[in-house]
């Protein structure tokens, strides 16, 4: 059954039951009792093709039996013969106009058929006939929601709303009802705010209050009936559009909790766990949401995109085939497939998705696109065509800050430096102005727990400058990559230019070349430690003084697999405290303080006067919400280096968190005298401040 059909089912199904309440009264020959009494046990049975011979035979013995018209225009919807199920229920309220089933059901089959203004007429008279049926109510909503008739939305509910009792004062059995009118006015709102295209959600809940609006009514609406799990449900839409994400998981967690077969809160719970860079926790809901709802095509999208970030490419194909058999001209599915392909080695047929996704489009260019099939061209050492389509990309959008690193990768390649040279500097006035740039590589605001989260403080940024053009370094990268293009498995160079590439600040592309010595090599300890060691400063970057130290997206996969290189590390020599300390750290990256923590107390059992890892394994515990834990660490730290700043400012924020305001004021202090600049401090400050809000 596809997705739509199952929708009008049980919409239509709703219906019936309430048909039935009339039938009891129907009059007419007995055999037409009988024919139509056979025709509900088929439409009950999902039979519909024969539904409709008993419900024919019914209107053959009695003409005027409005209710076999209804039941039979239901079974022909079901079938999606359109035309014939609104003939029969415009027969059926023709009969008896006084009903309003038969109006509900015309105006849903008109709605899928697009004719929403002409749902809405029949919708309307059927709240007219009776204004508490709610599937009626629902469906009239759901309409003007559709055509963009918020406003009139809002002002019905408003003028409900105003003939109710206040809510504390509210009869037992009219809060279920009343409930619900503030949660239609607050969806209402919600989606009348968010209207305005090239708007995101949360652009406009922090401009304005309407995002507040919405909250007060979702809170009366809890109020009055605290286990309406729609209500939650919505309340963590709305705290995700603010950025508020724990407010959102705990409206979600309770959504659930009242609901556990809900696919679609757990939808957007995993929505918001990837929001806040936790890919593994999405993924599980995700994953329970599919089984709970096979047929959703919405969850597929967001796991393939899910397993896209953790590398795992094959599975992410899987969920992208299975949405182009649903969609089979979509463009950015094509697109993702593309992408999937490129990165897992099929680069021909990569090309040739983004290339199909590009044809979809006609005449419009799509920056995203090029910029894709140029990286796979790259990947093929098409060096020249990358570029000219690189070019291309960047005058539709000049904002791609990723597209200017592999423009100047590539005129590296062939040794324009000067080009090199104008492409890094791009780059990098774009990582450092983020309103200006599109790209995931520019700086990205976490969740809005920052500081408690994360807790770094005065980290040394690792993004440095490119080559000037008068360095030697340009030249000796020169001179290693012409020995690679001869020999590409020359190892000892490739450490060579890894290395070079670490002093200069281009730590992707140092990263790369040490994948690929343990590729060849799985066993150079060397090489492990030494990629584990630039994917940790790689994901780690400072800018305007707050400091972001969590995997960013499409970065999973190379964390993962430096953990599974350091595990090598760790199997073969148990004894080495570094590479406990360096998986340690790629864990909390990835969002598990928990290993973090496990790895970090072998590194110092290792090596007990360890200061750094003592500060990381606070840094955990201060994500793990256990600032008690947290200061214990800072505390060794401090005892074995007095004058660790980083230790010091974070024992600041656990400090804070604890509520010991005094220590936490003298830790700040301390630490700007050690050189922590008092502008990361006040950040600091502030972010606690919000999130304690």
């Amino acid at each position: 059954m596809s997705i739509v059909t199952k929708q009008i089912t049980l919409s239509i199904i709703s219906v019936v039951s309430l048909s039935l309440f009339f039938l009891t009264g129907c009059f007419g020959p007995p055999a037409s009792i009988k024919h139509e009494e056979n025709g509900r046990q088929f439409l009950n049975d999902n039979k519909y093709s024969k539904a409709i011979e008993e419900f024919s035979k019914a209107i053959s013995k009695n003409p005027n039996n409005s209710f076999a018209y209804n039941n039979r225009g239901i079974a022909y919807a079901s079938l999606k013969q359109y035309e014939l199920a609104i003939n029969d229920f415009s027969k059926a309220i023709e009969l008896k106009p006084e009903l309003l089933e038969p109006y509900n059901n015309r105006g849903f089959v008109l709605e899928l058929k697009g004719e929403t203004k002409l749902a809405i007429e029949d919708f309307s008279q059927s709240t007219r006939i009776n204004e508490n049926n709610e599937v009626a109510k629902n469906n009239l909503a759901n309409a003007r929601r559709k055509i963009g008739d918020l406003q009139q939305t809002i002002n019905d509910l408003s003028e409900k709303i105003d003939q109710t009792n206040p809510p504390q004062f509210i009869p037992e059995d009219q809060k279920q009802e009343v409930s619900n009118l503030y949660l239609e006015r607050a969806i209402a709102k919600y989606e009348l705010f968010t209207q305005p295209k090239g708007q995101k959600p949360a652009t406009i809940c922090k401009t304005s209050q309407y995002c507040n609006m919405v909250i007060a009514d979702l809170a009366i609406s809890v109020q009055i009936q605290p286990n309406n799990p729609k209500s939650h449900r919505i309340l963590g839409l709305t705290y995700r559009a603010l950025e508020n994400f724990d407010k959102a998981l705990s409206s979600f967690n309770k959504s659930i909790e009242l609901d556990k077969s809900d696919e679609t809160a757990l939808y957007e719970r995993g929505w918001t766990y990837m929001e806040m860079m936790q890919p593994y926790k999405a993924l599980e809901d995700i994953d329970e949401s599919i089984t709970l709802n096979p047929e959703n095509s919405h969850i597929y999208r967001l796991r393939s995109w899910i397993l896209m970030s953790l590398g795992e490419w094959g599975k992410a194909k899987s969920d992208v085939d299975f949405l182009l058999d649903l969609y089979p001209q979509d463009p950015n599915l094509h697109y993702l497939l593309g992408l999937i392909n490129i990165h897992s080695g099929s680069i021909a047929e990569g090309l040739k998705d983004i290339s199909i996704a590009q044809s979809f489009l006609g005449n419009q260019s799509e920056p995203a696109y090029i910029l894709a099939s140029s990286q796979g061209m790259a990947k093929q050492e098409n060096y020249s065509q990358a570029l000219e389509n690189l070019n291309s990309a960047l005058q539709l959008d000049n904002k791609y800050t990723y597209g200017y690193l592999l423009k100047a990768r590539m005129n590296m390649n062939v040794q324009n430096f000067q080009e090199a040279k104008t492409s890094y500097e791009a780059a990098l006035r774009l990582s450092n102005d983020p309103e200006k740039s599109n790209s995931n590589l520019s700086p990205i605001p976490d969740i809005p727990n920052l500081f408690k989260s994360i807790g770094q403080i005065g980290v040394s940024a690792t993004v440095k400058k490119p080559c000037p053009l008068d360095s030697p370094c340009l030249n000796s990268l020169s001179k290693f990559s012409k020995v690679l293009d001869n020999n590409p498995n020359d190892i000892d160079t490739l450490m060579k230019r890894a290395e070079l590439l670490v002093s200069i600040g281009d730590l992707k592309y140092a990263i790369n070349d040490y994948t690929k010595i343990l590729q060849l090599t799985p066993t150079n300890t060397e090489a492990i430690l030494l990629m584990a060691t630039s994917l940790r400063s790689y994901l780690r970057y400072e800018s305007q003084g707050i400091v972001y130290t969590k995997c960013k997206p499409g970065w999973f996969s190379q964390c993962n697999e430096a953990i599974k290189s350091l595990d090598f590390v760790i199997d073969t020599n148990p004894n080495e405290a570094m590479a406990y300390f360096s998986r340690a750290e790629l864990k909390r990256l990835v969002n598990r303080p928990d290993l973090s923590i496990e790895d970090l107390s072998k590194a110092l059992n290792l090596q007990p006067n360890f200061v750094e890892a003592y500060v990381k394994k606070g840094l955990s515990y201060l994500e793990m919400d256990d600032p008690t834990s947290a200061i214990q660490n800072f505390n060794k730290a401090i005892s074995l280096n007095p004058t660790n700043k980083e230790a010091i400012a974070n024992r600041g924020i656990a400090n804070l968190l604890s509520g010991n305001i005094k220590d936490s004021e003298k830790d700040f202090k301390k630490a700007i005298e050690l050189g922590i600049p008092n502008e990361i401090i006040s950040t600091a400050k502030n972010k606690l401040s919000n999130f304690s809000k």
